[in-house]
């Protein structure tokens, strides 16, 4: 009797193990599908019913994690530009359509991802979306006046001084900037480029400002810049006047 039950019992276990061993085998292969048979975008098309195409366009900003590289209204990353006048500065949508597809295909090395799996339906969204960022629809970036603060250090020291950030506005309308940018508060400005009001609490370093200076589109791209931006070089400067000009862009607060 007792063999007959150990065997019962034998044959129980092995029965459960290849049960468990079939389930096992299932759901590794549903990690190591080969990245061609697992889609790499599920379309919400049910999800964007009713809505209009910027009602789409904001889910998808929201949804693909845009703001963790860009700012609207002084939130978000800091990686790439601000969308601060976005919908002025991109006129042409099948360019932009291009840049949120693959933006490699306008700047080669740029740090920003293809997004490839969207449908048409999210990037036309998209650009509806985008082309309402104009300085008529800014948040706090267009409102009230500017102040000027000179920024700190670690040990609460000023990093620069009121003459260094005086030179830097004189410069900063000498050299035209103020056709392209608006600070409110200090001096009227165009709107080709990001609202400049609050510059100084965008979280950009000061070698990042330097570097903007000189080389505009090198901060947003891997490798040797290429490809025309919006933004000219001031590497002609002397090296004291560029810094000048970030002290100022940095006081912006």
């Amino acid at each position: 009797m007792r063999v007959a039950a150990n065997a019962l019992l034998a044959i129980a276990a092995i029965t459960v193990l290849a049960f468990l061993g079939s389930e096992a085998w299932s759901l590794v292969q549903g990690f190591v599908a080969p990245e061609a048979e697992r889609p790499l975008h599920e379309p919400h098309v049910t999800d964007y019913e009713g809505l209009s195409p910027e009602e789409v366009g904001a889910a998808v900003l929201k949804g693909q994690g845009c703001l963790s590289c860009h700012q609207r209204d002084l939130q978000g990353g800091i990686v790439g530009p601000s969308f601060s006048n976005v919908g002025v500065r991109w006129g042409d949508p099948e360019r932009l359509r291009t840049q949120i597809v693959n933006a490699h295909e306008l700047y080669p090395g740029s740090y920003m991802p293809a997004f490839e799996h969207l449908t048409d339906q999210e990037v036309d969204g998209l650009i509806a979306y985008l082309g309402t960022f104009t300085s008529q629809r800014e948040g706090p970036a267009n409102t009230g006046e500017t102040q000027i603060q000179i920024p700190t250090d670690a040990d609460g020291d000023p990093r620069f001084s009121e003459a260094m950030i005086e030179r830097g506005q004189q410069l900063y309308t000498q050299q035209g900037c103020v056709g392209c940018h608006a600070v409110n508060g200090v001096a009227p400005g165009g709107n080709q480029g990001p609202n400049l009001t609050y510059e100084g609490r965008r979280g950009r370093s000061d070698e990042w400002q330097l570097q903007h200076l000189k080389s505009p589109l090198s901060v947003y791209v891997e490798g040797e810049p290429q490809g025309s931006w919006q933004m000219p070089s001031y590497s002609q400067l002397p090296e004291d006047d560029l810094k000048a000009i970030v002290a100022f862009l940095q006081s912006l607060r």
